[in-house]
């Protein structure tokens, strides 16, 4: 059956191209993971995160940790008594599980004065969100846009693994210029599809880095600025914080857009709307339109030290000493060297926050991030 559908949502796709011409490799993500009947998140539902690892499911550590810096935030927003959760793109549910219990458990606020929305465009991922947030915290509504959500509270906003599934414009250096490439049909017979170069881009210039820079293959996210204007927008009007959680780079890595089906990485264009399609995320890109916005930036670092500095050896020491069995403590210590360790997501995750200017005087809520 999921061989059927793939087969027609493609040939929908090259249809399309073929009466319109090529389109962006960003409209290509955007048809191949949110398409509402055929899209990689609208059409799957037991089978949802199968084809990729998050920390979610590796340990509740992070949640947990997530959960203190929260508190700080709260506490450098004046520890008001009622305080607003955002998550974009909340996967099951179960990070955010883990943080709310933790902040709440830290600042002693009432689950009662805590409310959550939640930015999700699956209808299954949010069947799955209720169930593992239900008996947690009752004040939650579904979004579609962070555009939607009213903006009355002090708030913190929490991305993780979020910003790498946006659509990115993919680029090429050609003869000392920049090229954007496009998807095309290869052939029509069998609907096999390529990357093509185009003489004309959809990107302003100004989003692109010089033509004398190191890099010969880039990925241009305009969406993700323009949810970090939305941001920008929403905390000149009401305190607000927003972390950034995902695999990325500061402006140096090239060519990483790919795709991931059952575990492996695969070609993305063999696989539309059967696998996850994702680009690491370019944090100095996202972080100059957070400033050209007026936010205050702390980071990017790398997850490890952002962990080990909110204390999460000490959170496994207590959690070791808890532990007898043997099997349960390598689970632990596995958990934490996955997070942590340098060759893992210690060193590939990012972790960055922008926020109102004034929340970055307080000194626990940036030290964080030194």
């Amino acid at each position: 059956m999921r061989h059927v559908r793939r087969f027609s949502s493609l040939s929908a796709l090259c249809n399309q191209i073929k009466h319109n011409g090529p389109i962006t490799v960003a409209d290509f993500m955007r048809q191949s993971l949110r398409h509402p009947l055929h899209g990689y998140y609208s059409s799957r539902t037991k089978d949802i995160g199968s084809d990729f690892v998050t920390s979610p499911q590796v340990s509740s550590f992070l949640g947990e940790i997530l959960g203190v810096w929260s508190c700080l935030a709260w506490k450098a927003m004046g520890q008001p008594s009622k305080f607003h959760f955002i998550e974009l793109g909340p996967g099951s549910g179960l990070l955010a599980k883990d943080y709310v219990s933790s902040f709440a458990h830290i600042s002693k606020l009432p689950l009662s004065n805590i409310s959550m929305s939640l930015v999700e465009i699956s209808n299954n991922l949010k069947l799955i969100q209720k169930s593992n947030l239900s008996s947690i915290i009752e004040d939650i509504c579904w979004f579609d846009s962070l555009n939607n959500i009213p903006n009355d509270l002090p708030t913190l906003v929490i991305a993780h693994e979020f910003f790498d599934a946006l659509p990115v414009h993919v680029f090429k250096k050609v003869n000392g210029q920049w090229a954007e490439l496009l998807v095309d049909i290869a052939s029509f017979e069998d609907n096999q599809l390529n990357f093509v170069q185009s003489q004309v881009s959809s990107v302003p210039k100004a989003c692109l880095p010089p033509l004398d820079c190191s890099r010969d293959h880039i990925e241009v996210c305009l969406e993700g600025a323009s949810k970090i204007e939305i941001l920008a927008k929403r905390a000149h009007q009401q305190k607000h914080a927003c972390l950034i959680v995902d695999y990325g780079h500061n402006g140096d890595e090239q060519d990483t857009l790919r795709g991931y089906f059952n575990n492996r990485q695969v070609n993305i264009l063999e696989h539309f709307g059967s696998c996850d399609v994702t680009a690491d995320v370019d944090f100095s890109f996202l972080s100059k339109h957070g400033e050209d916005n007026g936010l205050s930036i702390l980071g990017p670092i790398e997850q490890g030290h952002f962990l080990l500095n909110l204390g999460i050896d000490l959170r496994l020491k207590n959690s070791l000493a808890l532990q007898r069995n043997s099997d349960k403590r390598n689970a632990l210590l596995n958990a934490f060297k996955m997070l942590v360790g340098p060759s893992n997501m210690g060193s590939r995750f990012k972790v960055m926050c922008l926020s109102s200017p004034e929340l970055i005087l307080h000194e626990d809520f940036s030290s964080a991030f030194k």
